[in-house]
C-alpha cells in the first residue's frame, strides 16, 4: 500500500513528466507523416505513381503501374531512473519534478531524434535507403519500372567562391536553388509533383549555420546592397540532432505545401509512464524507479519532398 507520501511523489513524478512531454515542442513534425501501426511490422506497398489523364477513344486502356515494397519496423524504446530511498523519504518533491520532467522531454524528442538521423544519412549511408533502394538524397534518382526513365537530382552543389562556406548571397542563391528543384520533380509518368508556389519552403539545419540563414527570411538586401531574392520565401527550423559541418555550409529544403511528407513516423505503442512502486526493487532497496516506454520507428517517405544542399 502508498503512503501519503508515496502517492504525492507519484503524482508529482506524474505531472511533471506529462507536463514536459507535451510541452516539448517537435522539431519535425511539420516533415513527418504520423502512422498508426497494428504490428510488429508494416509494409507500405508503393504504388509509384497514378498515370496521366489520356482522351478515351473507344474503350477505356487499363494501365498498370510499378509497386515497391518499403517495410518499416516498429522498435521498443526506454528510459528509466531511480529514484534514492533518502530524496523519497525526506520528500524533495522538487528534485522529482526535475528529473521527470527532464525525462519527459527526452521521451518527447526522441523521435525527432530517429527522423533526423534519417535526414543525416540519407546520402549514401548503408542501411539509409528510400523506397527505390537509393540514398534519400541522391544525385541520380529514379524509379525502377517507371514510365518516366530520367533521371532526377535532390542533392544539390552550390558553388562558393571559397568552395568551403557561403556568403549571404550565396547562402540566397543556395536556398533559391532548393526552392526551384522542388518545384520541378516529376512523378513516374512524367508529371509535375504539386508545390503550391505561394506557400514556403521549409529549411532544416545544424544551429551552427542557422544565424547566417535565419536573416535572409527577413533582411530586404544583401551585401553590396543587392536586393534578396529569397525574402520571405522559406522557413526555417534549426535542428541540434543534426550532425554540425564547420568547414562547408549545407541544409535540407522540404516541400511542405502537399499532402505527401518526406518521412514516415509510424507507432505502435504511444509513449507511456511507469514505475515500480510496491515492487520488488520497492522491497530490496526501497528505491523506486520511473521508466517511459514506447513502440515506433521512423521511415522514409518520398524523395520528391526533400532537397539537401551542400557547399562546393
Amino acid at each position: 500500500m502508498l503512503t501519503q507520501g508515496d502517492a504525492l511523489l507519484k503524482a508529482t513524478a506524474k505531472a511533471s513528466f506529462w507536463q514536459s512531454y507535451e510541452g516539448y515542442p517537435s522539431i519535425t513534425a511539420g516533415i513527418t507523416a504520423s502512422v498508426t501501426s497494428d504490428s510488429v511490422s508494416e509494409e507500405y506497398p508503393w504504388l509509384a505513381y497514378a498515370p496521366g489523364v489520356k482522351e478515351m477513344v473507344g474503350s477505356r486502356v487499363k494501365r498498370s503501374v510499378p509497386e515497391y515494397s518499403y517495410t518499416i519496423k516498429n522498435k521498443k524504446w526506454e528510459n528509466t531512473v531511480s529514484v534514492a530511498y533518502e530524496t523519497r523519504k525526506f520528500a524533495k518533491l522538487n528534485q522529482v519534478q526535475a528529473l521527470l520532467g527532464n525525462l519527459g522531454a527526452k521521451a518527447r524528442a526522441y523521435p525527432d531524434k530517429l527522423v533526423s538521423l534519417m535526414i543525416d544519412n540519407g546520402y549514401n549511408t548503408a542501411g539509409y535507403t528510400s523506397y527505390n533502394g537509393l540514398g534519400f538524397f541522391h544525385a541520380a534518382q529514379i524509379d525502377p519500372g517507371a514510365a518516366y526513365t530520367a533521371s532526377q537530382v535532390n542533392y544539390i552543389d552550390h558553388p562558393s567562391a571559397t568552395g568551403t562556406l557561403w556568403t549571404d548571397a550565396e547562402a540566397a542563391g543556395a536556398i533559391n536553388a532548393a526552392r526551384a528543384k522542388l518545384m520541378t520533380y516529376k512523378d513516374g509518368d512524367g508529371d509535375p509533383v504539386y508545390m503550391d508556389p505561394s506557400k514556403n519552403i521549409l529549411i532544416m539545419c545544424h544551429p551552427n549555420i542557422y544565424s547566417k540563414l535565419a536573416p535572409l527570411r527577413s533582411q530586404t538586401t544583401l551585401a553590396g546592397g543587392v536586393s534578396n531574392p529569397v525574402l520571405g520565401s522559406f522557413d526555417i527550423v534549426p535542428n541540434p540532432w543534426l550532425t554540425p559541418t564547420t568547414t562547408v555550409d549545407n541544409f535540407y529544403a522540404f516541400n511542405v505545401s502537399g499532402a505527401h511528407k518526406p518521412f514516415v513516423l509510424q507507432t505502435a505503442e504511444a509513449v507511456s509512464l511507469e514505475d515500480d512502486m510496491g515492487g520488488d526493487n520497492d522491497f530490496n532497496t526501497k528505491d523506486v524507479s520511473f521508466g517511459s516506454f514506447g513502440y515506433y520507428n521512423a521511415g522514409y517517405g518520398d524523395w520528391r519532398y526533400g532537397v539537401k544542399v551542400i557547399t562546393s
